[in-house]
């Protein structure tokens, strides 16, 4: 059966705004991830040290202040020790989002909403995940390794995810 003008093929019928957007992901996920590579050494002391360590231990002594958690470098110290290594800080995750939320067909205005409000959302992400993994070690430490590979993981990767896709969706539908 000949193809009429009327009937697009599979190449016509192709979405291509899904490949422009996986392409401008890769390019900004390589390059930031790039970057963070290349500036770790530096930035480590302030994304580890103190916006990890500290804010950790803060919240920590907010919620039990019986536990006197302090933080020490890269690490908390109260009734047990928990060591924030470099990949707990939660960067990883946040240039994921950015790459996914600057690479989105959107306007830069719906793009800078989405980074004012899902980075925010994944660094407290990240804090409630390491809080919990401090009490983890205090009270189940055999616990402890699922807890952070899988658990802990999960619930910060599903928190970025679920927060692009109901921002791309809002952006998605029609405005009446």
């Amino acid at each position: 059966m000949a193809r009429t003008l009327q009937q697009p093929g599979p190449v016509a019928s192709f979405d291509f705004r899904w490949l422009r957007f996986l392409l401008g992901f890769a390019v900004v996920f390589l390059a930031t991830s790039r970057l963070h590579q290349a500036t770790r050494e530096r930035t480590a002391p302030v994304m580890v040290g103190v916006l990890s360590t500290q804010a950790s231990a803060g919240l920590i002594n907010l919620l039990t202040p019986a536990e006197h958690a302090a933080a020490r470098a890269n690490r908390i110290q109260g009734t047990t020790s928990l060591l924030i290594g470099q990949g707990c800080d939660g960067v990883d995750g946040v240039l994921l989002l950015l790459s996914a939320v600057l690479a989105f067909p959107a306007g830069w205005k719906r793009k800078a909403q989405g980074v004012l409000l899902g980075l925010p959302l994944l660094y407290v992400s990240n804090l409630v995940r390491i809080v919990t993994l401090y009490y983890v070690q205090r009270s189940a430490p055999g616990a402890f390794a699922f807890m952070h590979e899988y658990v802990g993981q999960t619930f910060f990767i599903l928190v970025g995810g679920a927060f692009f896709l109901g921002w791309s969706g809002a952006l998605a539908r029609p405005r009446p």
